[in-house]
């Protein structure tokens, strides 16, 4: 638990943006484990298509 506490406020301190405390919120509550997982896997099909585009 100290680590993640640790983690999360070098990155408060370090890298302050609305989005980003925005994000740490969802991923801190834990009833919202279902949003980031699907917002992860968004994110990397999205990336993972680009790369493809790039690479032909």
């Amino acid at each position: 638990m100290d680590f993640e506490l640790n983690l999360l406020n070098w990155t408060h301190n370090y890298f302050q943006s609305e989005a980003l405390t925005i994000w740490t919120l969802i991923l801190t509550d834990k009833n919202n484990l279902l949003w980031p997982g699907v917002a992860t896997i968004v994110a990397f099909l999205y990336l993972k298509k680009n790369k493809d585009c790039y690479s032909s």
